[in-house]
C-alpha cells in the first residue's frame, strides 16, 4: 500500500499526439518504478503502461490502452513506495470550464477522455460519458428557462430564454444554435438541430429562442433535453436548459391534466417530464391506459375525496384508510418476491386488510388474483387505487418503486406523493452480477426497509448502497420458499434468459435488428450444433427476454429454424414456472441465475459482452470468476458444455453445491418477512432534498 501523502513534480510541458499523452518535466535522474492512474472516487490503482527518457522525464502514456477504464483519475508516479503527483500551473489562469481539455482517443472505449487539473492544478484524466451535452462535465455559468411548449398537427413548440455568464458577454461572435440532445447511453447520443429563431436582448443580456421540430424526429421511444450549442472563437459548448417557467412546471404537476403532446407516430406521445437529477426533458413513450380521459377523472375524483375527508378532520380516519401497497413490475405481473409475501400474509391472517395487492385489470395474472384475493385486490388507475396511493401507509415491492404508477413517468403529482410513502423492498434478485445506481441507494429516498438474500447482498447495500444498520433484513428472498419446495422433476427443458441492457432497452425494431445484442442471441439460436443436440436430446430450448426488452421477441421469431427452439412472448407464463419446469440455465447477468443456484441446477453463463457490460454497467463480483456455473465465450464454446450436461443426464450441478451453500447461509421465510413489515413501526422517511423546486423559485423570482 502507497504513502497517502505524495510529492510534487512541476510539468514543464504536456504534448498529445496519436493516442499519446507525453509528459514532460525536468528532473535529474530519477527513474520511477511504475506509473498509476489513481480513482478519485475510491483509490483504487491501475497501472499504466510508460516509457521515461533521461535528461527530462517524458512519460508516455498512450490512452488507447484504457480501454477498460471509467471515471476520474489522477496520475502519479512511484518510486520505492513514494507517489509524486504531477503539478500543471498553465491552467491556473483559466476558466474552469476550460481545466478540461477534450482529447481525440481512438479506443475501444465508448466514452470521451478528458484532460484537466483539479483545484490544485494536479493533472488529472476523465474518462466518461461521451457527453454530447458539456453542461452535465464542465461548470459553464449560464442559465435558461423553458417559457412555454405548444404544438400543432406535425410539430412542438418552445419559446425559451438563455443567459451566458459574465465571462461570454463581451464576446460579439458567439452563435447560439438550438437543439435537442438525446439523453442514452454513451454510444448512442445524438444532436438534432432545429428550426428556431434567436433574438438578443442588449439591455437584459438575454437571449430570446423560438423554435419548432417535427414530432416524428422524437421518434418512438427517447429522452430529448432541449439546449443551445454556443460557438465562438476556439471553442464549441454544447449546454441543457435544465429548467422550465413556472407555468410549464405546474402543467407537469397538475392531478388529472392532460399534460402531453400527441406524436404523429400512432400509439407514441411526447410527455414533457422533471427527470430525478432535476433535468427538464421531452420523452417520446407509447401512450398508456395512464393517459385515457377516465383515468384522469379518476385521479381528480380520488383527491376529491381525499380532500373531504381530511377537512372532516375524522377520529383514526387515517388508520382505518391507510393500507399497505403490495405490487410488481408495472403492476402487470404475480409472480415475484412481492406476491409471494402478500400470499404468505393473507395465508397466514385472513382478516388482516392492511395488505392490498395492486395489479392491472388487462395482466394475465389478473384473474388468477382476483379470485384468490378479491376484496383484498386494487385494479390499477381506480378511484380505490388513486385514493389508496394518497392515503398509503407503505409500499411493498420487488421492483422500483414509481413503477406502481408507470414505467414511463419520473415527475407528477402521484410520482411526488409515491416518493414520499415509506416503502419496503423485497428485492428483484440477489445484486452481485449487476452494480446498481444511485437510484437504488438509501439516499435516492426510495427505500426505507430491504430484505436480502445473504451477507454478500447485506454488505453490499451497507457499504455501497449507503443504508444504515437498522434498515437491511438478512430475512432471504420469499420466493426461495416456493423454488425449494418445490418437486424436482427432469423435463428435459432449458431455459435463455439473457438480461436488458441500458444500451438497447430503448432502441428502435430496426436499431435492435442491427445491434450486438440481437446478431449475438440469432448466431446462438441457429448454431447448427446447438439444433441438433437439442433434437437428438429431445430437449427444448426456451427463450424470455426480460420485460424490459421482451417486445422485441417478434424479431427472434423470424430467426427460429427449430421446433426445439420456443421464443416465449406470454406475460401469463411465469418466470417461476420457468424455473421450476427447467433443467439448466444460460444467462448472462440476470440474477435469475441465482434462482437456479439455490435449487442446484446447472448454470451456463453466455457473456459476449463482457468487457462493455463490465465498463458500462459494471458488478459486485469478478465475472471471470464467479463461484458456480460455466462460461461460455462463443456459440460453439455454449454448445460443447451444454452436451456435456445433456450426457451426462444431470439435474444438479453437484461441483458447485459447496460454492452455493457457503454463498446462501441463510435461506428465506416469507412468515419471518411478514412478522418483520407488521411488528415494527413504520421508518421515518429519509427523505431526499428537491433542490428542483427551490432552484426553479430563484429563477421564477418572487411571487
Amino acid at each position: 500500500m502507497l504513502d497517502k501523502n505524495y510529492d510534487i513534480i512541476n510539468i514543464d510541458k504536456i504534448e498529445y499526439k496519436d493516442g499519446t499523452l507525453n509528459v514532460k518535466s525536468h528532473m535529474n535522474d530519477v527513474f520511477f518504478d511504475k506509473l498509476i492512474l489513481e480513482k478519485k472516487i475510491n483509490s483504487a490503482e491501475t497501472s499504466i503502461v510508460f516509457k521515461q527518457f533521461n535528461e527530462t522525464i517524458e512519460l508516455n502514456l498512450n490512452l488507447s490502452d484504457l480501454s477498460d477504464l471509467r471515471g476520474g483519475y489522477r496520475i502519479f508516479a512511484v518510486r520505492n513506495n513514494r507517489k509524486y503527483a504531477f503539478k500543471y500551473d498553465i491552467f491556473t489562469n483559466k476558466n474552469i470550464w476550460e481545466k478540461k481539455e477534450k482529447l481525440d482517443v481512438r479506443s475501444a472505449n465508448p466514452f470521451s477522455f478528458y484532460l484537466g487539473t483539479d483545484q490544485n492544478n494536479l493533472l488529472e484524466i476523465l474518462i466518461d460519458v461521451s457527453a454530447n451535452v458539456d453542461s452535465e462535465l464542465l461548470e459553464i455559468p449560464y442559465s435558461g428557462a423553458v417559457d412555454s411548449i405548444s404544438d400543432d398537427v406535425e410539430c412542438i413548440h418552445i419559446s425559451a430564454t438563455f443567459t451566458l455568464g459574465f465571462l461570454f458577454s463581451s464576446n460579439k461572435n458567439i452563435e447560439i444554435n438550438p437543439s435537442l440532445f438525446l439523453v442514452r447511453s454513451a454510444e448512442q447520443s445524438q444532436i438534432k438541430s432545429v428550426n428556431y429563431s434567436v433574438l438578443f436582448d442588449e439591455n437584459n443580456q438575454v437571449y430570446k429562442i423560438d423554435a419548432f421540430f417535427l414530432k416524428k424526429d422524437f421518434g418512438l421511444m427517447g429522452q430529448w433535453a432541449f439546449g443551445v450549442v454556443i460557438e465562438g472563437s476556439g471553442y464549441n459548448y454544447k449546454l441543457k436548459i435544465k429548467c422550465t417557467s413556472k407555468e410549464v412546471y405546474n402543467n407537469i404537476f397538475a392531478i388529472g391534466k392532460k399534460n402531453w403532446f400527441n406524436s404523429t407516430i400512432p400509439g407514441t406521445i411526447i410527455d414533457p417530464q422533471y427527470l430525478s437529477n432535476g433535468s427538464f426533458i421531452l420523452r417520446a413513450r407509447p401512450k398508456t391506459k395512464l393517459e385515457d380521459s377516465d383515468v384522469l377523472d379518476n385521479m381528480k375524483l380520488a383527491y376529491q375525496i381525499y380532500k373531504i375527508e381530511n377537512k372532516l378532520v375524522l377520529p383514526n380516519k387515517k388508520s382505518a384508510n391507510s393500507s399497505r401497497l403490495v405490487f410488481e413490475r408495472e403492476t402487470w405481473f404475480a409472480q415475484d418476491n412481492a406476491f409471494a409475501i402478500f400470499k404468505s400474509a393473507k395465508n397466514s391472517n385472513k382478516d388482516n386488510n392492511e395488505f392490498k395487492y395492486v395489479i392491472n385489470p388487462e395482466s394475465p395474472h389478473y384473474e388468477r388474483v382476483k379470485n384468490l384475493y378479491s376484496e383484498d385486490v386494487i385494479d390499477l388507475y381506480s378511484v380505490e387505487y388513486f385514493y389508496a396511493l394518497l392515503t398509503a401507509k407503505e409500499l411493498i415491492t420487488s421492483i422500483f418503486p414509481l413503477e406502481l404508477l408507470s414505467l414511463y413517468k419520473t415527475s407528477g403529482f402521484f410520482v411526488n406523493k409515491i416518493r414520499e410513502i415509506p416503502t419496503y423492498y423485497l428485492g428483484h434478485g440477489v445484486l452481485a452480477l449487476k452494480r446498481m445506481t444511485s437510484d437504488y441507494s438509501y439516499k435516492s429516498g426510495l427505500y426505507d426497509r430491504v430484505s436480502v438474500g445473504s451477507n454478500f447482498d447485506y454488505n453490499i447495500h451497507r457499504e455501497s448502497l449507503g443504508f444504515p444498520r437498522d434498515r437491511v433484513r438478512k430475512l432471504g428472498y420469499p420466493r426461495w420458499d416456493e423454488l425449494n419446495n418445490s418437486t424436482k422433476i427432469k423435463y428435459n427443458q432449458i431455459l435463455y434468459f439473457p438480461t436488458w441492457r441500458p444500451w438497447v432497452d430503448k432502441l428502435s425494431d430496426i436499431e435492435f435488428v442491427n445491434s450486438e445484442y440481437f446478431n449475438k442471441i440469432r448466431e446462438l439460436l441457429q448454431n447448427d450444433e446447438l439444433l441438433n443436440k437439442l433434437k437428438k436430446h429431445k430437449t427444448k430450448l426456451i427463450v424470455y427476454l426480460h420485460p424490459n426488452i421482451r417486445r422485441f421477441s417478434h424479431l427472434l421469431y423470424k430467426t427460429n429454424r427449430s421446433e426445439f427452439v420456443e421464443i416465449i412472448d406470454d406475460s401469463s407464463i411465469t418466470v417461476e414456472r420457468l424455473e421450476i419446469e427447467s433443467d439448466l440455465i444460460i444467462s448472462d447477468y440476470s440474477s435469475v441465475v441465482w434462482d437456479f443456484a439455490i435449487q442446484n441446477k446447472p448454470i451456463i453463463f453466455y457473456q459476449f459482452d463482457l468487457k462493455k457490460y463490465e465498463l458500462m454497467q459494471g458488478s459486485y463480483f469478478d465475472l471471470k470468476n464467479l463461484p458456480y456455473g460455466k462460461s461460455a465465450n462463443d456459440a460453439v464454446d455454449l454448445s460443447n458444455m451444454l452436451d456435456y450436461y445433456l450426457n451426462k443426464n444431470e439435474i444438479y450441478l453437484r461441483e458447485s453445491d459447496r460454492n452455493i451453500n457457503s454463498f446462501y447461509n441463510f435461506k428465506s421465510m416469507s412468515e419471518k418477512i411478514v412478522m418483520d413489515i407488521m411488528s415494527e413501526r413504520v421508518p421515518k422517511k429519509y427523505i431526499k432534498k428537491d433542490m428542483t423546486f427551490n432552484n426553479l423559485k430563484i429563477i421564477w423570482g418572487s411571487e
